[in-house]
């Protein structure tokens, strides 16, 4: 089984983050025309990472956000990725080395219209 090196999986995470991340900094008050959720509580931004909504679809997870008033999100890993104890070790890493920008994309698009602002993407080391 061929191993990944640190430098490949650097490049993997730089490449997943930048469609996530894009923009973070300026969407600040509106996100592509949904308003942001203002989740700060006496001076302080309270957020939550989407692990929390596990058991939930991304889709659902982002109405959660909005339910409970969470504009802040750092993104799991299982929200993007195929789901983990379905795919074999090879599987994943061809899904990670193969999917387009687009896909990453269109995940920020869901987060821009709920108006819950994408700030960090947790990348699992581990699988």
């Amino acid at each position: 089984m061929p191993s990944i090196s640190r430098r490949e999986a650097g490049k993997l995470i730089a490449a997943g983050s930048a469609g996530l991340l894009a923009g973070a900094v300026a969407s600040r008050g509106r996100l592509r025309g949904a308003q942001m959720i203002d989740s700060v509580v006496r001076g302080v931004q309270i957020g939550a990472q989407s692990y929390s909504f596990r058991d939930r679809p991304l889709a659902a997870a982002l109405e959660a956000y909005r339910t409970v008033g969470l504009g802040e999100c750092e993104l799991y890993e299982g929200h993007v990725a195929p789901d983990e104890q379905k795919t074999k070790r090879e599987e994943r890493r061809q899904w990670r080395l193969t999917t387009p920008l687009s896909h990453f994309h269109e995940i920020r698009r869901q987060f821009d219209d709920a108006g819950v602002l994408l700030y960090a993407y947790n990348y699992s080391f581990r699988k």
